[in-house]
């Protein structure tokens, strides 16, 4: 079971995308009259029942490993447990709009996952996967070369490669779904903040707040991948994350992550799909 400080993270965590992208709950450009949406990994779920207020003439379905999702829900809302690193196909009817945020962590064959979407998609349909490159940098200047925030993430991706995963898969989503068929591929790339600067404007001090709490928060949730992957004691990782938060803190530092969403288009026809993965 989820901790409940983790579940309010995550809360918190919909609604610093939600201040990101400007309310938006979605950016794929699907129609108003959408009979069935999928979210994959969707925590508390806090994603599908906004998007199912939204849209109430729309099916939405949420799966995750946890089944901690509240019980009051929208009448078209519902969840199931699901693994979304497996390759069964889902017993569910065929989906309009599959949504995932955030789960770089728990997938592990990437193409495998969107080969697994592009089943489940009616012709038309649409995807969006919204991501973080877990790397954190500095865009400007302002960070040492040996910043604990370089640290955290040198040594972060090692142990999340030794589990099978990749921290920076995201970069690489575009190739993927072109590969799996899809079609009218689209990238949305951002730089967002960590901490707020008192040269930034009012939306990025927000946004730099909420990514400070957010990762200073998820850092420590994902440190068993450094414990158990490399080996290291939950000393060592205690003083690797103090190091790490009090960088972040820092407003002379300015530390960034990249935000990037990818949506794109099962093809209506079978032959689009065979002109668009030979481009």
């Amino acid at each position: 079971m989820m901790k409940l400080d983790e579940a309010n993270r995550l809360d918190l965590q919909h609604h610093l995308w939600l201040h990101a992208l400007k309310g938006r709950l979605h950016l794929a450009p699907f129609p108003s009259d959408i009979q069935n949406a999928l979210d994959i990994g969707t925590g508390t779920g806090i994603w599908a029942i906004d998007f199912a207020d939204m849209y109430p003439d729309c099916q939405v379905m949420g799966t995750d490993l946890s089944p901690i999702q509240p019980g009051w829900v929208p009448p078209n809302c519902q969840f199931m447990v699901d693994d979304a690193d497996s390759g069964d196909e889902w017993d569910l009817p065929q989906m309009d709009y599959i949504h995932s945020r955030i789960i770089t962590v728990g997938i592990k064959d990437w193409p495998r996952y969107f080969q697994r979407c592009m089943k489940t998609l009616k012709p038309g349909g649409w995807i969006e996967v919204q991501e973080y490159i877990i790397d954190i940098y500095c865009a400007d200047g302002t960070c040492p070369e040996d910043d604990p925030a370089f640290q955290w993430s040198k040594i972060n991706s090692e142990a999340m490669n030794k589990n099978g995963t990749d921290p920076r898969a995201a970069a690489r989503f575009g190739d993927y779904l072109r590969d799996v068929g899809f079609v009218n591929v689209t990238e949305v790339r951002e730089a967002w903040p960590i901490g707020a600067s008192a040269t930034e404007d009012e939306h990025s001090k927000i946004l730099g707040q909420s990514m400070l709490y957010n990762i200073t928060e998820a850092t420590r949730s994902m440190n068993a991948f450094i414990t158990r992957k490399l080996g290291w004691s939950k000393e060592e990782v205690d003083v690797l994350l103090s190091k790490l938060h009090t960088a972040l803190k820092d407003d002379r530092r300015h530390h960034c992550v990249d935000m990037i969403v990818h949506y794109a288009q099962k093809p209506l026809y079978s032959s689009e799909a065979s002109v668009s993965s030979k481009r």
